[in-house]
Order: structure tokens, then C-alpha cells, then sequence
């Protein structure tokens, strides 16, 4: 078998893709966001069970370990989850209040501001001169092409001659 034939057998074969348990159902997912930092998922699911049967809670940490301050609980019914995002927002948790909402689905677009094509805004259309400033601030002034830049000449206008010696 040659080294062509192997690289095409792993190539043919499944990805093998991460798994990160069951996806929560859209809707029973609560975003809890200014936790303090020692807050574990413990203490998010004793907190939020006292409102309704709690799927799993789990706090954020980033890759040394440290916690995020922020965390998400799943609930088993999205109606509990409404009702706990309403009961729980600004409630304190561990000595900080706590923001809770319901968590965006993955993928989906949140209301952020982008450009639009023709270089409109939701704030309104943005005129010519602006987007040349802006490419100009990116890829330099409109154009021109690089320069470099040469060193001013500069003339002497006293009579003295210093440099000779008479």
C-alpha cells in the first residue's frame, strides 16, 4: 500500500468531532452573568433549583482554571426558565447581584449594530468622505502608492565657511 492510498483512508475516514453532551432546548437555557469569581456550579444549582427542577448549571472558566464570572443553567421546562430569569435577575448570589436572561441560541444573531450594504448604518447612511477615511486609515491614503520618504535638503544660507580654514 502506498503513502497515496494511506493519506486517502484518512481522508475517506469519520471526523471525529467533540461532543459536548446534549444540546439544550431553546428557551430553558439561562444566561447568569457578575458572579463572583468563587461561585461553583454547586452554588448556581442550589440557587436556581429553589424555582424549578434544574437540568445542569455550570460556571465558566477560562483555560487556567480561573472563573469567568459568568456561568448558564439549563432548565428541564422553558416556563420554569422564564419564570427564573424574572425571579432571579438581581437577586444576590455570594455577595454580588447577579444578571440573569435568557441565553441566545447558538448561531444566532444578537442586535448588534453592522454595516449594511451601501455602506448604510441603522444610525443612517455614511457618506463617501467618511469610507475613504476609513480605507485610507487602513490601507493608507486614497490613492496614492507607497512612497518612502527622502530626507529634507537643507541649505545653508550663512556665508560663513566654516569648513575651510584661512
Amino acid at each position: 500500500m502506498s503513502l497515496y492510498d494511506i493519506a486517502a483512508e484518512r481522508t475517506k475516514a469519520p471526523s471525529k468531532k467533540r461532543t459536548t453532551g446534549p444540546k439544550p432546548t431553546p428557551g430553558c437555557t439561562l444566561f447568569v452573568r457578575s458572579l463572583a469569581y468563587d461561585t461553583t456550579h454547586h452554588d448556581l444549582l442550589r440557587a436556581f433549583e429553589e424555582v424549578g427542577p434544574v437540568k445542569t448549571a455550570y460556571v465558566v472558566h477560562d483555560k487556567k482554571g480561573k472563573s469567568r464570572g459568568f456561568g448558564y443553567v439549563v432548565y428541564a421546562l422553558e416556563g420554569d426558565a422564564q419564570a427564573a430569569a424574572e425571579e432571579m435577575n438581581g437577586k444576590e448570589l455570594m455577595g454580588r447581584k447577579i444578571q440573569v436572561k435568557l441565553a441566545a441560541e447558538k448561531g444566532v444573531a444578537t442586535k448588534r449594530s453592522k454595516p449594511t450594504q451601501n455602506n448604510e448604518r441603522s444610525d443612517g447612511p455614511v457618506s463617501k468622505k467618511k469610507t475613504q477615511l476609513r480605507k485610507s486609515l487602513v490601507d493608507g491614503p486614497v490613492g496614492s502608492a507607497k512612497k518612502t520618504l527622502k530626507k529634507p535638503v537643507v541649505e545653508d544660507d550663512d556665508d560663513d565657511d566654516d569648513d575651510d580654514d584661512d
